[in-house]
């Protein structure tokens, strides 16, 4: 299957344009759409929107991911081998939680030939680029046909930090993402928060607050606190049927002190 994820959203025929092409290419192949809400030109939430679903997807599928406020100018696409499967991103960074979590086999760029006719539009690179060479990497089984055998690529880092940091006995915790609920995605993981009953959370600015750590949202009342170990396997904080980060003024990229108590 080829998945999909991009800023693009469902108001506009984007996607379906993509699509379209991939048909084009391999006619009836599976594609499912991981998201195309990621905010507009934001390359941090698409990294971690990324890394959680391409967990999930079946060996040998091929993921296009494009947040990709460069498109046009001289920025590379490149074209990953991870995991057993492949990925083709734009090199903003997209791609860094993915690969940490998974490793990287192979990593080149896309040939500067590709493909091979003039009707590329340089603001739409996700459909004259990234689709008919992803229909083309699934057709093949890997990457060789579409990329530049001497460009080998280095990845960029992302500019936020990835790994908490040490703070007493807690930690200064990054916000990875905020979910449509307002429930806070943390980059603490179960080694970070073992143990813990509650915690002291405390926000760049705003006050102090306290949360009791549980296993599910119903730990808590409506409307109160409660801190969690997430699906994707990050610590988070919530409120039960509120917006947590709305009340924490928290946005991805936030940093936040959280202390066992």
């Amino acid at each position: 299957m080829i998945a999909l994820l991009t800023d693009f959203g469902l108001a506009d025929t984007y996607v379906a344009q993509m699509k379209a092409v991939i048909w084009r290419h391999l006619p009836a192949t599976p594609i499912i759409d991981l998201t195309h809400e990621i905010p507009a030109f934001d390359v941090w939430t698409g990294a971690w929107q990324l890394a959680s679903g391409f967990r999930w997807l079946p060996p040998g599928s091929v993921t296009v991911a494009i947040v990709d406020p460069g498109v046009g100018t001289e920025r590379r696409i490149l074209v990953v081998e991870a995991g057993g499967r492949f990925l083709l991103a734009p090199d903003n960074g997209l791609l860094t939680l993915v690969l940490q979590e998974h490793g990287v086999k192979n990593v080149a760029v896309l040939r500067s030939d590709w493909p091979k006719r003039d009707e590329v539009a340089p603001t739409f690179h996700g459909r004259d680029l990234f689709a008919p060479a992803a229909a083309r990497v699934l057709a093949s089984g890997g990457i060789a046909s579409v990329v530049q055998a001497s460009a080998h690529a280095e990845l960029p880092p992302m500019m936020l930090p990835t790994m908490p940091l040490r703070e007493g006995k807690g930690w200064q915790a990054t916000v990875l993402a905020v979910d449509r609920f307002g429930n806070i995605i943390t980059n603490l993981g179960p080694q970070h928060c073992a143990g813990w009953r509650t915690i002291m959370c405390e926000p760049e600015r705003g006050e102090t607050v306290y949360f009791p750590v549980g296993r599910k949202f119903s730990d808590s009342a409506p409307g109160r606190w409660i801190a969690y170990l997430g699906s994707g396997g990050k610590f988070e904080l919530a409120r039960n049927q509120a917006n947590a980060a709305a009340n924490l003024q928290l946005k991805p990229g936030a940093t936040v002190t959280l202390l066992p108590v």
